[in-house]
């Protein structure tokens, strides 16, 4: 732990680019230096009468310990806000003295965006130095927190546990490996289980909305039915009154030419009548005058001597 401490501040001595701080650090370092090599002190074994075998027993002890301190890697973390608002943290993938391009959670996603330098408010851009298990670990309990939210799950149960084997690799070969990876070895159990369980609340799911959308379906294909039902009674009502108005029309047809025929024979009718009255007119009037003017009475009165006396 010593030694992981003092290679943690070492990073941090070579990160810083101020003089006081610099100072600052090198004085820490100084400090664990000297408590390792008590601590060292304190852990050789008494018994031994051979000091020299002690010594580079313990010797081997210090520098295998250092291997394995050393394979911890360290990424680095970025988090600031741009000038426009809005915060960006992630992962530091590259850093130029332009821009910056930072690997962030998206969703259910990792992204890799670039930013540039006048984009960053300088006064809140912070960096710092994580191991790389322990950067994998909280990526994989953020997308493990995503879970059960029944968006994107299986993205978030996959990359849960991506994350978590990626936390292994960077654990495999040092001093941590055994516990951090029991650890480990149980969420990554438990986030399967999960994902069984999800799996099979996911398939009754999907049959009860199979279910409703039958139902749904029946309901509509029922009422469409009824609707159907009366379109079809109301048809057939306009159709008896399209035969009703086609028969009536035949009727209206019908009684059309038989008046027109009628009015035909009328106004024949008619005719035989006026020209029997005409002769029969013709004939009186025939008989009227003869026998009216053969009368003595008219023959004297209207003679036209009579009517000069008269005068």
């Amino acid at each position: 732990m010593r030694v992981a401490h003092f290679n943690y501040v070492i990073s941090l001595i070579m990160a810083c680019r101020r003089d006081y701080l610099r100072l600052t650090l090198l004085s820490a370092a100084g400090c664990l230096c000297i408590a390792l090599v008590i601590e060292l002190q304190a852990a050789e074994p008494a018994s031994e009468p051979n000091y020299g075998q002690s010594r580079s027993a313990t010797g081997q002890k210090t520098s295998a310990s250092s291997v394995e301190a050393r394979r911890l890697k360290f990424v680095r973390t970025v988090d600031f806000y741009l000038s426009e608002g809005g915060l960006v943290s992630g992962l530091l993938v590259s850093e130029g003295d332009n821009q910056v391009v930072v690997r962030r959670l998206e969703g259910s996603r990792l992204v890799a965006d670039s930013y540039s330098k006048r984009e960053i408010d300088s006064r809140t851009y912070d960096r710092s130095n994580v191991f790389e298990y322990k950067y994998y670990i909280d990526l994989a309990e953020k997308f493990a927190a995503r879970t059960w939210d029944f968006d994107n799950d299986p993205d978030d149960f996959i990359q849960a546990i991506r994350c978590y084997e990626k936390a292994k690799q960077a654990l495999k070969g040092s001093d941590r490996e055994g516990d951090e990876v029991g650890r480990i070895n149980r969420k990554i159990t438990t986030l399967e289980k999960d994902r069984q369980v999800w799996k099979i609340q996911m398939e009754s799911r999907a049959e009860l909305r199979k279910l409703e959308f039958v139902a749904e379906a029946q309901k509509k294909l029922d009422r469409l039915r009824s609707e159907l039902a009366e379109v079809t009674a109301e048809l057939e009502k306009n159709k008896k009154r399209l035969e009703e108005l086609a028969a009536m029309e035949q009727d209206y047809k019908d009684l059309s030419e038989t008046v027109s025929k009628f009015r035909q024979d009328f106004r024949r009718e008619i005719d035989i009548v006026q020209t029997r009255l005409q002769d029969n007119r013709r004939l009186t009037e025939s008989i009227y005058r003869r026998r009216y003017y053969n009368r003595p009475y008219y023959r004297y009165r209207y003679s036209p001597r009579t009517e000069n006396q008269n005068r």
